[in-house]
Formats: structure tokens, sequence, C-alpha cells
């Protein structure tokens, strides 16, 4: 039995990498970071107005995990240069 999981290929005990299945993998989490920064986006506009050229290069640059630690601070946050200032520490 043949099971496709995450880039690979399981196949009686043995695994490989499949590149196609990869490249999708791979533009599935580019498109969960990208909806993701447009989300919090639309929540850091409501929560402090106009954002500066600076904050919303920050937000495309960011991958998924930072858009979630920013996404889980947005309301601590005293300003967006603090929020977005802020890593994965």
């Amino acid at each position: 039995m043949r099971r496709l999981w995450q880039g690979y290929i399981y196949s009686n005990n043995s695994v490989r990498r499949n590149p196609c299945l990869s490249a999708i993998g791979g533009h599935w989490r580019g498109e969960k970071a990208s909806t993701g920064s447009r989300i919090l986006t639309k929540q850091l506009r409501r929560r402090f107005d106009d954002l500066s050229d600076w904050a919303m290069t920050q937000l495309q640059k960011a991958n998924t995990e930072q858009l979630e630690a920013w996404a889980e601070q947005i309301f601590d946050a005293p300003n967006v240069e603090t929020l977005l200032g802020s890593s994965l520490d």
C-alpha cells in the first residue's frame, strides 16, 4: 500500500522523496503564509490604523511561524513597531 504525506511516498516500509509533492507542499506553505500575512495586516490596521512601509515589509518577509507568534502578541503590544520588532525568542 502506498501513502502520500508531506512530499514523501511511503511504500512497503521504504520512504522516498517525491519532488512533485514537495513542490506542491512548498507552494501550499507559501499560500498559508500569504493568507496569514493578509489577515494579520487587516488586524494590525484595525488596531493601530495605518501601517508604515517598514511594517508592511516585515509582514511580507515573515514566515508562518513568525506570523502566528505576532498574531498571539497583537493584543499585548503597545504599538506596531514593538510587535513586529519582536522575534520568536
